[in-house]
């Protein structure tokens, strides 16, 4: 059976950019709607060391380069323990079929 693999790089730039997106429209939305996503911002400002929430457009960029940042990394971890898991349970299934054919021919 063949194993499909994630692209680290690929996955931690796609996760990055989606985990970004994500805040800085967070913060966008509050900064043109006062409360809009302000339990979420709050959350975020506990986690980003600097990043206060939406209180200013540059609070909402640094805030979107943790993410980036944070994203990536995730990103990147996901990816290999992914690829990891498929290599573990790859060796497990070609073992059991070299099992299987060593068990038919006797």
């Amino acid at each position: 059976m063949a194993s499909c693999k994630i692209s680290k790089f690929s996955f931690s730039l796609a996760f990055g950019l989606l985990w970004a997106l994500a805040l800085f429209f967070a913060g966008f939305g509050n900064l043109m709607v006062p409360g809009y996503g302000e339990a979420f911002l709050k959350t975020m400002s506990s986690l980003y060391p600097g990043y206060d929430g939406a209180s200013s457009m540059r609070s909402v960029l640094i805030g979107t380069g943790y993410a980036l940042v944070d994203g990536a990394i995730a990103g990147f971890l996901f990816a290999w323990f992914y690829n990891l898991f498929v290599r573990i349970s790859g060796a497990k299934e070609e073992k059991a079929g070299e099992n299987n054919l060593n068990d038919k021919s006797e």
